[in-house]
């Protein structure tokens, strides 16, 4: 049963796996399970063992997922969250000296091994070990060959391969010290093995003969195994995307599950990676005390208020979301509330989606049909599509209204981000309140140079004033991190729209947050922002430009209401704050030098051409200075 790929199970929307279904096996066993105190501070021991076998048809391995491993666990090792040990020699000698030295150094909670694995036959005799398939009895040497079993391919004192059995590894690491007891030293909690078919068994009268089932049967608490051939690539990507996972003290299953995405769909390899657990009281395995699954439990801030984020907090809090369930019970409420009746439900989704519902049973009551078509649409990933077509078809809904607002995260993170989960969820916390949406929809025209061509859909919708702002920034948030992801040098979009962003805001607490959470995201990729290169040069006036730009103005907006509303309605800022004088003229003046200075000439222009772009002097002005007719 456990060799079965579960992974596979699908319904009539696609995959369980990518519908937030986790999976781990569970092995029936009569010794008792170790309870696991988690811990402060993980040791990682990771066993790279390059060793290929010609006879076998084993290839040597290349050193990339160690660096991938090293990469997953960087922000980690720096935190102090975790420690990284690399033993020196990948054969069991080496292992095996390593886990005596428990006086001397740290004991391992986790070991990974990375390096082939294989099922079939071993040589047992002293100074042979050749491996054979299944259905081989005798060695070349002479002497019969042990039982079918799965095996890791160390390396010997040469870098030769050395087969080393399911056994002979349970047997050495079930000895290890484990925490099976309250208050002994912490000890093996997770062995990883990056290893092909080691999360199979085969055909006996014990399940216990594959490498990861002998380990849970040795009393090992948790395993993360290969249940099938897996190419390197997928093999590397996984370790590092589980490892960052491991190091944000998110649960092993979930980490499972945010390795599986970030190998992608294609290929059928996310389903290889499997987790067995035996743990008492710890579903999901949490390794880490203060963990964020045990944080995320605490109520969320559901209340109009505005969340007032600290650079000093709000980036090391756990992501603030909310059960799936209560967030499709109060999907359903709302569109309950804003659509009467099935009619009208339909009429919106065509209109705004061209969406039918026609896969839907629309025998059963209408709550029925509205809840079936809401997990319809999460099981396909377009619930985020569902919720901003709805929104659209009726703004003004207060209950839609609200619903956004408190699930404004719950809709935008997902396993398949190119950001961490806290991340996104501080940069809401961050974003969801400002509503400058001139300048917001600026810094995505620049952030994304055919955003204009392609996307004026959405282009319309930043512009539309009775869209509530949690639906706009759903809809701007979707764009830069699910569709247009990174650019060609690898740097995610949403990077250089938030340096944009930074540097273009008015409002001094929102630029430091900002410079904040870019100073926390860009190491963990090493990204640098290109910012300077997708914006153009700031734009300096002249003293000639600047009375010509201030002559513009005063034709433009004739009074100082006029300009005042013009600031306040596409800027964001108060006049009152930036200019003075004891007449209009001066008042424009100070204006025009203060936009100057501050290098937002350019901003001042085009939001007086989108207030009154037929004026001909503004026009005129624009085309001087090459800001063209638009």
């Amino acid at each position: 049963m456990t060799d079965y790929p579960w992974e596979l199970l699908h319904n009539k929307y696609g995959f369980l796996a990518k519908q937030g279904v986790t999976f781990s096996r569970y092995i029936a066993y009569p010794s008792p399970r170790p309870n696991l105190p988690p811990v402060e501070q993980l040791n990682v021991l990771l066993i790279s063992s390059g060793a290929g076998d010609e006879r076998m048809n084993m290839k040597p391995l290349p050193a990339v997922e160690r660096e991938a491993i090293a990469k997953g666990l960087k922000q980690a090792q720096e935190q102090g969250k975790v420690k990284l040990e690399i033993l020196k020699s990948p054969t069991l000698d080496a292992l095996r000296q390593r886990l005596l030295e428990f006086q001397t150094k740290v004991v391992p909670q986790v070991l990974h091994f990375d390096g082939h694995g294989f099922i079939g036959k071993r040589c047992n005799e002293i100074g042979c070990r050749k491996a054979y398939r299944h259905d081989e009895t005798q060695c070349e040497c002479g002497k019969p060959l042990g039982e079918v079993q799965g095996y890791l391919v160390f390396e010997d004192s040469n870098g030769k391969a050395d087969y080393v059995s399911a056994t002979e590894l349970g047997d050495l690491l079930g000895n290890a010290r484990r925490r099976e007891q309250p208050n002994s030293e912490p000890g093996m909690a997770l062995i990883v093995l990056s290893a092909c078919s080691s999360g199979m068994s085969c055909k006996s009268e014990s399940v216990f003969n594959g490498v990861a089932q002998n380990l849970i049967g040795a009393g090992i608490p948790s395993v993360v195994a290969m249940t099938y051939p897996i190419i390197v690539p997928a093999a590397s990507t996984f370790a590092e995307w589980f490892y960052r996972s491991i190091g944000e003290k998110e649960s092993l299953a979930i980490a499972l599950r945010r390795g599986q995405s970030a190998m992608g769909i294609e290929g059928n390899q996310w389903y290889r990676p499997v987790l067995y657990l035996r743990w008492e009281d710890n579903e999901g395995g949490q390794l880490f005390k203060n963990s964020a699954l045990e944080s995320d439990i605490a109520s969320p801030n559901l209340s109009n208020n505005p969340i007032e984020p600290s650079p000093q907090n709000q980036l090391s809090s756990p992501v603030l979301m909310l059960d799936n369930n209560q967030m499709q019970t109060s999907l359903c409420e709302a569109l309950l509330h804003a659509y009467k009746n099935e009619r009208e439900l339909e009429r919106t989704l065509k209109t705004q989606l061209n969406w039918d519902l026609n896969d839907i049973d629309t025998a059963q009551s209408y709550r029925g049909i509205v809840k079936d078509s809401i997990e319809q649409r999460e099981g396909r990933g377009e619930l985020r599509q569902l919720v901003i077509g709805a929104s659209k078809g009726n703004p003004g809904n207060p209950s839609l209204r609200k619903f956004v607002q408190d699930f404004l995260p719950n809709l935008l993170i997902d396993i398949d981000d190119i950001l961490e989960p806290r991340l996104v969820t501080s940069l809401i916390n961050y974003l969801k309140y400002f509503q400058n949406f001139a300048v917001i929809k600026d810094c995505c025209l620049l952030t994304i140079p055919d955003l204009s061509v392609h996307r004026l859909q959405e282009v319309g919708d930043i512009e539309n004033k009775e869209l509530a702002p949690a639906v706009k920034w759903l809809i701007i948030l979707g764009l830069l991190l699910k569709e247009y992801r990174r650019q060609p040098d690898g740097t995610p979009y949403i990077i250089n729209f938030v340096t944009c962003l930074q540097k273009k805001v008015n409002q001094q607490e929102i630029q430091q947050q900002l410079a904040h959470w870019l100073g926390q995201v860009e190491p963990l990729g090493q990204y640098s922002t290109v910012y300077k290169e997708i914006v153009a040069p700031v734009l300096t006036l002249n003293d000639v430009q600047k009375r010509r730009l201030r002559e513009a103005l005063m034709s433009a907006f004739l009074t100082e209401p006029d300009l005042e509303m013009m600031l306040e309605d596409e800027l964001g800022i108060p006049l009152n704050t930036i200019a003075g004088g004891s007449n209009y003229k001066q008042i424009v003046n100070t204006a025009v030098k203060w936009f100057d200075s501050q290098g937002q000439s350019q901003d001042l222009i085009q939001a007086a051409r989108r207030a009154n772009p037929g004026n001909p002097k503004l026009k005129a002005f624009a085309l001087e200075i090459g800001l063209g007719d638009d």
